[in-house]
C-alpha cells in the first residue's frame, strides 16, 4: 500500500524478492528447525509457540519501519502458520481411532480447501476497505484481526488433551511410569500384565505355608538321629 496510509510503496520487484527470502526460509525452517524444535518442545507446545510468535509478528509488521524489517516479520509469520498447519494434521491423526481418520482428515482438507479459497479474497477485500475508509489506522486493522485468530488459536491449543501428542506406539505416562486412564482409554492400550510370581509382594499366609514346610528342630534332630541307627 502507498506510504500514506502506513505502506512501504513495494514495487513488483522489491515484492518479488521480499516472497523469495521468505520461501528460502521456510524451506530451512520445515526441514531443519520445526522438526528438531517440535521434538524438543512437544507438539502442544510448539503450536503454542507458533502462535504467540505469528501474533507477535501480526501486529507489528503493519508497522514495520523498512523493507528488511518487513521482510524478516512476515517470514516468521507465514512459517509459523504453516506450522500450525501441520501440528493441526498430527494431532487430528494421533487423537481420533485409525478407523476414523480417512473419514476426519477428508472433513478437514475440505474444509482447508475452502479457507485457502476464501481468506485471501475476503482478506483483501476488507484490507482495502478498511484502508479507504479509516486510511492510516484501517491499514492495521486486518493484521490485528489476525493476532486475534492467533490468540484464539494459542487458547484452545493449551486446552487440547495431554493424548494428542502421542500416537498408538507410545503414551503418556506419569510420574511413576504408568500410563495415565483416559490417554489408555483413547489410545486403546491394553491393561499391563499381572506380575510373575517372583516379582508379586509376599503375604502373610505366603509365610504361613513356608513355616508349614519347615521342621522344628526336635524333630529334625529325631529324623537325623533315625538315619544314623539305620545305617
Amino acid at each position: 500500500s502507498a506510504e500514506a496510509v502506513g505502506g512501504l510503496a513495494l514495487t513488483e520487484n522489491e515484492v518479488g524478492a521480499l516472497l523469495s527470502r521468505s520461501a528460502v526460509w521456510n524451506i530451512l525452517f520445515f526441514f531443519r528447525l520445526m522438526p528438531r524444535a517440535s521434538e524438543y518442545l512437544g507438539k502442544r507446545r510448539f503450536a503454542m509457540l507458533a502462535s504467540a510468535i505469528a501474533c507477535a509478528s501480526c501486529i507489528v509488521l503493519p508497522f514495520a519501519p523498512g523493507v528488511a524489517v518487513a521482510n524478516v516479520l512476515h517470514m516468521l509469520a507465514s512459517s509459523m502458520t504453516v506450522a500450525e498447519a501441520a501440528m493441526n494434521s498430527a494431532f487430528t491423526n494421533n487423537a481420533v481411532p485409525k478407523e476414523r481418520r480417512a473419514e476426519v482428515n477428508g472433513v478437514a482438507v475440505m474444509l482447508e480447501t475452502l479457507a485457502k479459497a476464501l481468506g485471501p479474497v475476503g482478506i483483501a477485500c476488507a484490507f482495502a476497505f478498511t484502508v479507504s475508509r479509516w486510511g492510516r489506522f484501517g491499514h492495521s486493522f486486518v493484521f490485528v484481526g489476525m493476532a486475534a485468530l492467533q490468540l484464539i488459536y494459542l487458547a484452545l491449543a493449551a486446552r487440547l488433551p495431554a493424548s494428542v501428542e502421542y500416537g498408538e506406539q507410545e503414551a503418556p505416562t506419569d510420574c511413576g511410569g504408568a500410563t495415565s486412564a483416559p490417554a489408555a482409554e483413547v489410545l486403546g492400550l491394553r491393561a499391563a500384565p499381572p506380575p510373575s510370581e517372583e516379582a508379586r509382594p509376599r503375604s502373610a499366609s505366603d509365610d504361613d505355608d513356608d513355616d508349614d514346610d519347615v521342621l522344628p528342630e526336635g524333630a529334625a534332630a529325631g529324623a537325623d538321629g533315625g538315619g544314623e541307627g539305620a545305617a
